[in-house]
């Protein structure tokens, strides 16, 4: 069985140093962002399910300035 408080603790101890470390998920989210340059979408609600430490979510929030952004994680 999942323990989710201790999921949540550990993430949360090494989440400044996983992000600098995460460069296939940087790579993911500005190759994501690459493609929707050629989208004409605006959207009003966004939902980044399984965002981790927000790499994706802060991209999306800076290309969708008016939308509403909900990121969300264990």
């Amino acid at each position: 069985m999942l323990n989710v408080h201790h999921i949540i603790k550990r993430f949360n101890r090494i989440a400044a140093d996983y992000e600098a470390a995460a460069v296939v998920a940087q790579e993911a989210a500005q190759g994501l962002m690459a493609r929707l340059q050629g989208i004409r979408l605006q959207p009003t609600w966004i939902l980044d399910a399984g965002c981790g430490t927000g790499i994706m979510t802060r991209c999306l929030a800076q290309q969708y300035p008016e939308a509403k952004l909900l990121g969300c994680d264990i």
